[in-house]
């Protein structure tokens, strides 16, 4: 015990000598061991947010088509269009709508720029529509005056100004362009304030070599992916889906066709198909929107239903005879084939034609089609329109269009265009499929 004691009492005088030699040394030591516990964590994400974050999309962009998303980013219109379809300020802080929806007057912000530090005021705010004036009625005041009422008007300046090329307003500004010849190839944008990272998009002629540059590195972040399959077992992976419902997958009948003209037809093609697809679209105006009619026929898998309205509408010794060509772009193929196959099952004899533009003349058309912010679809359905793919004709669809984008009460434009809807999916120029998912993929997910 003795022994035990002497030990413990020499290391004990050892420790205290050290320490009283060493003692600077020792805090010093420990004061850096928090230091760098404590901030090297953080340093580390400071040098990860300085890093620029590489993004990669497919597409083949000019200044006057690159898409909404990078747009937004840069600058802004007099009015923003919130998720559901509303219209929010923008750079105008707010608007009068004069002379029974033919004028429209905008009050701009105080105190906003363009990049390069100078005002915005009403000179230097210009949208190139047609049929319709501008008037500067003071540095923050203008005045568009259309020819008739146009309710969408107010979505329309939606669209973001620029005031010489792509210089804007919005958060992010334009660092550097890589171009060949019109075409972007990279552009970097930078925050018009500290703190974020800059973005660079890089674009890639198809899916195949954009997921082929993530793979390699060459990009942060694959937006707008149709697919990942080949990334299932990838490292260091993280993914986000993204239901775009501003687009929909449809079929349009050619309603000038001979076996297709006749309602029964069309609506027995559209109960004859499973439908086994997520996000169905039941509509032509996008779910989130304020004017979407969530009661409309769902046109559920109804074979014997189908089989019913077609000998009705054709009659059963005719059917057999019947031939239904579905022409289809290429990335739609796999999609055409499951239609293929449902109409088969129905007993027609159904072929697919694959497309590479719209066909002038065709039977069936199965497309991914954009979808308006607005829930004017005149020019997507009205009879006189030549963008009336289906060449559909219906007086009351006709006037509730008319309608609904003459009239400025929000409550009276739902009531057309709930009205509309219903028409529209009873009618059945169109089968509406789903909306199409969409994926990013990263290492992390900004």
């Amino acid at each position: 015990m003795t022994h035990i004691f002497r030990k413990f009492r020499f290391w004990l005088r050892l420790a205290r000598a050290f320490w009283s030699t060493h003692k600077r040394v020792i805090l010093f030591a420990s004061f850096l061991g928090i230091l760098i516990a404590n901030f090297v964590p953080r340093l580390m994400q400071l040098v990860k947010r300085s890093q620029p974050v590489r993004i990669g999309l497919v597409g083949k962009y000019t200044f006057e088509t690159l898409p909404s998303e990078i747009l937004g980013r840069i600058s802004q219109g007099l009015t923003e269009i919130a998720a559901d379809g509303s219209i929010t300020p923008g750079l105008a802080s707010s608007w009068e709508v004069l002379n029974d929806g033919r004028r429209y007057r905008f009050f701009l912000k105080n105190d906003i720029f363009w990049h390069n530090k100078e005002e915005i005021v009403s000179e230097n705010v210009n949208y190139n529509f047609t049929d319709v004036s501008i008037a500067r009625i003071d540095k923050k005041t203008l005045e568009f005056e259309l020819k008739e009422s146009f309710s969408p008007f107010l979505t329309a300046v939606s669209k973001p100004i620029f005031y010489k090329g792509l210089l804007g307003s919005g958060e992010w500004q334009v660092q550097s362009i890589k171009r060949n010849g019109q075409v972007i190839e990279r552009l970097v944008l930078k925050p018009v304030n500290s703190g974020k990272a800059n973005l660079v998009y890089k674009f890639y002629p198809t899916q195949a070599l954009l997921k082929t540059a993530y793979k390699l590195g060459e990009v942060d972040l694959a937006q707008e992916l149709e697919n990942i399959d080949d990334f299932q077992n990838w490292p260091d992976f993280k993914i986000r889906e993204n239901v775009r419902f501003n687009q929909l997958a449809a079929i349009i009948f050619n309603t000038g066709d001979g076996i297709l003209s006749q309602i029964s037809t069309r609506q027995a093609l559209a109960y004859a198909l499973e439908k086994n697809w997520s996000n169905r679209a039941f509509g032509p105006i996008s779910p989130q929107s304020w004017a979407y009619n969530p009661n409309l026929k769902r046109y559920d898998f109804d074979l014997e239903k189908a089989r019913d309205l077609l000998k009705k509408g054709i009659g059963e010794e005719e059917v057999s005879k019947i031939k239904i060509e579905l022409s289809v772009f290429p990335p739609l193929f796999t999609l055409a084939e499951e239609i293929v196959e449902n109409w088969q099952a129905l007993g027609l004899e159904t072929e697919i034609k694959t497309v590479q533009v719209i066909p002038q003349e065709f039977q069936a058309l199965l497309v991914i089609e954009d979808l308006p912010p607005d829930p004017d679809q005149y020019l997507l359905w009205h009879s006189t329109q030549p963008s009336n793919l289906s060449r559909f004709r219906s007086p009351q669809v006709d006037k509730l269009l008319e309608d609904g984008r003459k009239t400025l009460d929000p409550l009276k434009r739902r009531e057309f265009y709930f009205d509309f809807q219903r028409f529209l999916v009873e009618d059945a120029p169109i089968v509406f499929l789903y909306h199409p998912n969409t994926y990013t993929i990263g290492s992390a997910i900004y």
